[in-house]
């Protein structure tokens, strides 16, 4: 199992064990009939866990009521399950839209199920990449109960098939890794708090926005944590809710084992990073037997060697996965085959790193998603996305005869590894290029954090030219660059 993430210090173990406690609470009186009076009290519990590193736990805070059903009128059926029915609601005195996830009546299924999910939620504490909860909601007089939360917008699994639809095609890469950027963000909060999901795919993804100009813009969340588990509830994978998920985002440990940790989450990201690139799911389902599903993930990614897979802790499938391996063995390919499915016109090298480590069957050789948020393939920032704020770092004027000058400044931001000089043509800067690039020899491959700057120059003539170097390693040298540029210009920089 994996650790929780202690980066971010005591404040996430207090969240965590928090949410472990309650939900073992909610697992001593599971096959109870809840009385109102507890569910009540264990809704406020969950309010608590929103507040509890932004309130000194010496304040006395004031106990939320549970809201009334009445206060919502639902607009529209979102979907219906024979376990549960989710609605589009407004609130009628704010005119807030929501979403209501109420369980069927006759269902078999208790009460607990809608409160372990609003604690998870809630454990997310409003994470600009998870579904928000807003609270719980009662029928008056009844034991009818409903999960409120934020309306985030269509399904991903929807978002994705229109726009094949629409537009012949899926994501492109870039709009893959501003997807994926933000699920692995949101994924990482999760983790940090010892939550595992179990059941990450393109329906339980919400998106926002249109994407009618430019899909990198769009806005996802995860949702859907009905059956998500908390890594530090004791006895968490004896329960009802391991090996839980659709067959096909399965992780292959989670197939054979109980004993698994955060990073079957991150496997499903992968399942869905390919997904969003190719339009079709990686792998279909598999009917019968697990060990059918897992065939059809080694058959792809290879299988792996005996010592490997003792960390799957399944001795009673060690024969079969042995015969898979000689099976495989005898082909002419029998390693991965993932490269094949998708290849590098569909994904450049640094974002097949990122997939193939999510895709690792190992579990301790797969990344995870602050790992895999890490790399190279998460320091691009295409164009649209860029959003320098100015700071002024450096200042210089240049001259000619003539007495033009001008600022120089520095914008801290990230960006690309080239610059561009788009003079407005005059007859003293006529005759020179539109655009130039810093040569490969000057951009170091070690560089921490890209920075671009711009100047600004004029001439007695009144030209201006902008130029934005994006220098991947400091200012200094994207002043050097700037230097070479603007004596292209013949225009000589004065000492400052």
């Amino acid at each position: 199992m994996d650790p929780i993430d202690e980066t971010h210090g005591a404040e996430m173990s207090i969240i965590a064990s928090r949410v472990a406690s309650i939900c073992a609470l909610i697992g001593e009186v599971a096959d109870e009939t809840m009385s109102a009076r507890r569910v009540a009290a264990i809704s406020a519990m969950i309010h608590d866990v929103t507040e509890e590193t932004t309130t000194s736990s010496r304040i006395k805070r004031k106990r939320r009521r549970m809201s009334s059903a009445r206060s919502y009128e639902e607009t529209r059926t979102l979907s219906e399950t024979e376990l549960d029915v989710v609605s589009k609601a407004r609130h009628r005195a704010t005119g807030q839209t929501v979403v209501l996830r109420a369980l069927q009546p006759d269902c078999g299924v208790s009460v607990g199920v809608l409160l372990r999910e609003a604690c998870f939620m809630a454990a997310c504490r409003g994470h600009p990449n998870a579904v928000a909860l807003h609270g719980m909601a009662r029928a008056a007089g009844t034991s009818n109960y409903s999960i409120v939360m934020e309306y985030a917008g269509p399904t991903l699994h929807d978002v994705l098939h229109d726009r094949i639809r629409r537009l012949g095609r899926p994501f492109t890469e870039a709009e893959v890794r501003g997807i994926m950027r933000q699920l692995l963000s949101g994924a990482a909060a999760m983790h940090s708090h010892g939550i595992i999901h179990q059941d990450i795919n393109p329906k339980h993804i919400f998106v926002s926005g249109t994407g009618d100009n430019d899909d990198t813009d769009l806005t996802v969340k995860i949702g859907h944590f009905m059956v998500a588990l908390s890594t530090a509830e004791p006895n968490a994978f004896d329960c009802v809710y391991s090996y839980a998920g659709r067959s096909e985002y399965m992780a292959p440990e989670t197939l054979v084992s109980k004993d698994y940790g955060t990073r079957v989450d991150t496997w499903s990201l992968g399942c869905v990073m390919a997904e969003l690139l190719t339009g079709e799911r990686l792998f279909e389902v598999a009917w019968g037997l697990a060990t059918n599903q897992l065939y059809k993930i080694f058959d792809l990614l290879g299988v792996p060697g005996k010592k490997a897979y003792r960390e799957f802790k399944a001795p009673c499938t060690d024969e079969l996965v042995d015969l898979w391996r000689r099976e495989q063995q005898q082909r002419a390919q029998h390693r991965s085959r993932l490269r094949e499915k998708i290849p590098e016109k569909t994904l450049s090298k640094d974002g097949f790193e990122v997939l193939k480590g999510l895709l690792t069957c190992i579990p301790s050789k797969r990344l995870d998603a602050a790992a895999a948020l890490r790399l190279p393939w998460f320091a691009h920032t295409d164009n649209h996305a860029l959003a320098p704020v100015p700071a002024p770092v450096v200042a210089a004027e240049v001259s000619k005869s003539g007495g033009a000058a001008a600022s120089i400044w520095t914008m801290t931001a990230y960006s690309g590894q080239s610059f561009i000089f788009t003079p407005n043509i005059s007859p003293g800067l006529a005759g020179h290029g539109s655009s130039m690039r810093i040569p490969d020899h000057h951009v170091p491959t070690s560089a921490p954090a890209p920075a671009p700057a711009v100047i600004a120059v004029s001439n007695s003539s009144g030209a201006t030219a902008s130029i934005w170097a994006m220098s991947s390693y400091s200012w200094k040298v994207a002043l050097s660059c700037f230097e070479r540029a603007l004596r292209s210009i013949s225009l000589r920089p004065k000492q400052v």
